[in-house]
């Protein structure tokens, strides 16, 4: 193993390594750098697909656009390690598409050595509408990185390919990382009251049983319920309560509306709310006699 201030080549003999503590740092900042976009990348997790790829008449050793994602970062010009384009349009494209919707904010593009691609244009899904993120025009690099605001998408592609300054036709794509993560959506939260209406005095199940968590388990989403504004103090756990609700004549109101708030909220803090509600009717014909046989035998609050 060398000592520090050893100077020692790479197996390319490229690059001197190991020459000062100083060179070491850096060195290992960098390895956690690199570490921290290989964990974080979820193209892998992504489909790869192209609108052509480049075949021999053999039909075999095609540049398969599953290249891209396949974790091997080797640049080397090849079908073992790009996807190249078979159709010389400025219409080609190659895609990753993801099952659901992730958040990113960072991607790199790893082209072949010795023919990068110079020109594309990176566009991602907004709902059913292609938007542009960015445009690299004149790139020499092999290995390039793209900083931007963060989005939300199902898939990201490169577009408007130009290939390199000998072979201007065919672009080479070797690699893509996107770091990122999934979209946590919020749970769905739905609020039923049976029954729903009633007269002068009944009992009525409020329920959240039909609320879900889209991307989630369902068994690990929480429940809280407010009636009228106050909080009623349930278990987390229930999806259920029963109250009784009353209409007393004395206010004057032969229709009272209960409101009930429910809150749903999953393992990851993302909630919704969902509203219900119960609605008590009074038959006592006249509520300044307390003698009709419909009215509660009660005085009317001074």
């Amino acid at each position: 193993m060398p000592s520090l201030g050893a100077e020692v080549d790479n197996a390319g003999g490229h690059n001197l390594i190991a020459r000062t503590s100083r060179t070491v740092d850096v060195a290992l900042r960098h390895v956690r750098d690199r570490l921290n976009v290989l964990l974080g990348n979820i193209a892998p997790l992504a489909t790869a697909s192209a609108s052509s790829s480049l075949c021999p008449a053999s039909g075999l050793d095609c540049f398969s656009p599953s290249r891209i994602n396949d974790t091997d970062l080797d640049t080397r010009v090849g079908s073992n390690f790009s996807w190249a384009n078979g159709i010389d349009s400025p219409s080609e494209w190659v895609q990753l598409t993801w099952p659901e919707l992730i958040n990113t904010d960072y991607l790199e593009v790893f082209t072949s050595e010795g023919l990068p691609i110079r020109d594309y244009v990176i566009e991602y899904l907004d709902g059913s509408t292609w938007r542009r993120l960015l445009e690299v025009s004149e790139n020499e690099r092999v290995h390039i990185r793209h900083n931007f605001n963060n989005i939300q998408t199902t898939a990201i592609r490169l577009r408007k390919l130009k290939g390199s300054t000998a072979e201007p036709s065919i672009a080479r794509v070797n690699e893509i990382i996107v770091v990122g993560d999934w979209v946590n959506i919020p749970p769905v939260a739905r609020c039923t009251a049976s029954p729903k209406s009633g007269f002068d005095r009944f009992q009525s199940t409020l329920s959240g049983a039909d609320s879900f968590d889209p991307d989630g388990d369902n068994d690990k989403i929480t429940f809280s319920w407010e009636l009228d504004g106050v909080p009623i103090n349930t278990d987390p756990t229930d999806r259920q309560f029963t109250r009784t609700f009353v209409n007393n004549p004395f206010d004057n109101s032969k229709i009272k509306i209960f409101s009930a708030k429910l809150t749903v909220k999953d393992e990851l803090g993302a909630q919704s709310d969902a509203t219900c509600t119960v609605t008590v009717i009074s038959t006592c014909p006249d509520p300044d006699n307390p003698d009709s046989p419909s009215c509660p035998k009660s005085p009317r609050p001074r």
